[in-house]
């Protein structure tokens, strides 16, 4: 009979803890767990809906080509490679290939900048052709008018161009290189692989367009630091429909020009010839193949001028 009483009341023992176990497992939490917890379900939600935002962005051309629009040139060019919908976009999109100087300006006649002095502050200063009187002009100056241009990304200036000895702070001035040269030069800012053609060879070399490049092409052919040849190309290169950053790089190379090389210490010079097959030559010879030397090729941008931001910025606003 005791044997029995006890068993009933470790039963009902165990069965009170198993109901206090269950209990708390199935208790809701309070305090600073309960805030954790709602405030991880509202983060949750507010990702899932700034995601579906997104997603709606990004899968409307429209709303897509403004953000690109917005963007740096060598961006769009980067964005190319992050999936097909941009690559896609970058392709059909006529304002996104403006952007990326892939199509260029139909405006004829184009706007002229000239240069004069700012009697008031004696400095020189660009004005629009058609606003300027030939009284403003100093007199002896010859008159020069420049089409306006922005450069491709891969781009840039001649920096010994832009140095003044006397003044450094005039550089970057567009005006006063207007009076001292007859044309930009312009040079690569990396250099390029001469053995494929990069996506960015079909952008135009300015926008809008230049028609007329005069270039001076240099390559050396070397193989662990050892220089085997050097070539300097000197081409003029006209399209009537624009030239693109491609044809300086490979129009040069493929029709006649003059050319000058270093051989094995040996010099050469022809005014009308190949300069591929040349190249090609040489290139067996050694068994290495021809670099651009970007700091000493450059092209001239025949009746074109290129302004800073600065500039541009004071022309759109007057």
């Amino acid at each position: 009979m005791v044997a029995r009483i006890r068993s009933r009341a470790l039963s009902s023992t165990t069965q009170g803890v198993v109901k206090r176990n269950a209990r708390k497992k199935t208790k809701r939490p309070y305090g600073k767990m309960a805030a954790r917890q709602i405030l991880q379900s509202v983060r949750m939600t507010r990702n899932m809906h700034l995601n579906n935002a997104r997603q709606a962005v990004l899968q409307t051309a429209e709303l897509l080509e403004e953000i690109f629009l917005y963007l740096p040139v060598v961006d769009l060019w980067r964005l190319q490679g992050v999936c097909k919908q941009f690559l896609d976009l970058t392709q059909t999109s006529q304002r996104v290939k403006s952007a990326m100087l892939l199509t260029p300006d139909p405006n004829l006649p184009r706007p002229c900048w000239k240069a004069r002095l700012n009697q008031n502050t004696s400095t020189y200063e660009t004005v629009v052709s058609s606003h300027t009187e030939q009284s403003a002009w100093i007199p002896g100056w010859p008159e020069k008018r420049r089409t306006p241009a922005q450069l491709a990304p891969m781009l840039k200036l001649r920096e010994d161009q832009m140095m003044r000895p006397d003044d450094v702070s005039y550089r970057t001035n567009s005006a006063w290189r207007l009076q001292y040269w007859a044309d930009e030069q312009v040079r690569f800012k990396v250099g390029p692989d001469l053995s494929s053609n990069a996506p960015w060879e079909d952008c135009f070399v300015t926008d809008p367009a230049c028609f007329s490049i005069a270039a001076s092409v240099r390559l050396t052919v070397q193989h662990h630091g050892k220089e085997y040849a050097q070539f300097r190309v000197t081409a003029n290169i006209k399209n009537d429909d624009g030239i693109k950053v491609g044809e300086v790089l490979r129009s040069p190379m493929n029709s006649a020009a003059g050319m000058e090389w270093w051989d094995d210490g040996r010099y050469f010079r022809k005014s009308d010839v190949i300069p591929s097959q040349i190249i090609g030559k040489v290139e067996k010879k050694f068994r290495c193949k021809a670099e651009l030397d970007i700091e000493r090729s450059w092209f001239i941008l025949n009746g074109m001028v290129v302004p800073c931001e600065e500039e541009w910025l004071r022309y759109r606003l007057s």
